[in-house]
């Protein structure tokens, strides 16, 4: 075989497995920070190693640009003493839905475990957040500290239920990715649902690694 034809052949076994890891499944999964409540599931309940990806539904966008956390004790204060929590442990442990979720994420190396923001009831600042350089650096910078500082999270995905801002809302992805790049690579998600409006602004996608459509809550099939 010639040079040039194993070099094409390299090049055509570069290119075949690049498409094979773009083409992998991913089977991303929300998990509800009420489920603690009446259902009775934990996020330990999930089968993680069947799982790429866990978003936890979810994180508050405040006024000012922060981010917070909605329901605290459920968040990040309950102990599961059958899961491994102690009511011993001296200091700032991380407890609740995210504890067990990091704890989970130890031996599912595999699953990546995000922070969704917003949501049905929690998007409502969107709009005026995306609306202001200010508000844009806050946020970005809010969601990366709660993502690696905090929670101990992979990712980010910011669930809007408007219809309107599009185009200032793709500005808040790029400068969500920008505040990323100088901390650790992770993946940053826009989830968009707001009709086909949404999907009419190139803006908003041209931050993501990919794409989900949400459809949970629409009646058409």
């Amino acid at each position: 075989m010639t040079v040039i034809a194993k070099s094409a052949l390299a090049a055509l076994v570069v290119a075949m497995t690049s498409s094979v890891e773009a083409a992998k499944l991913k089977n991303v999964v929300y998990y509800m920070e009420w489920a603690i409540y009446q259902r009775n599931f934990g996020i330990f309940d999930l089968d993680w190693d069947k799982i790429t990806h866990i978003n936890y539904a979810f994180g508050k966008p405040n006024p000012d640009g922060t981010v917070g956390i909605y329901d605290g004790w459920a968040a990040v204060q309950k102990r599961w003493p059958e899961h491994g929590d102690s009511w011993n442990d001296q200091g700032n442990s991380l407890y609740g839905n995210f504890g067990q979720g990091f704890k989970q994420k130890q031996k599912a190396r595999g699953t990546k475990f995000g922070l969704s923001i917003g949501g049905w009831t929690l998007s409502d600042q969107f709009s005026s957040i995306a609306s202001t350089e200010t508000g844009r650096r806050t946020f970005a910078k809010s969601s990366v500290n709660s993502m690696l500082e905090r929670l101990h999270v992979q990712s980010v995905s910011d669930e809007l239920y408007q219809d309107e801002s599009h185009d200032d809302y793709g500005e808040v992805a790029a400068e969500e990715n920008d505040t990323l790049t100088y901390s650790n690579p992770v993946i940053d998600m826009v989830i968009e649902d707001s009709g086909v409006e949404g999907f009419r602004s190139p803006t908003n996608f041209t931050a993501d690694e990919f794409e989900t459509i949400w459809s949970v809550d629409e009646l058409s099939p």
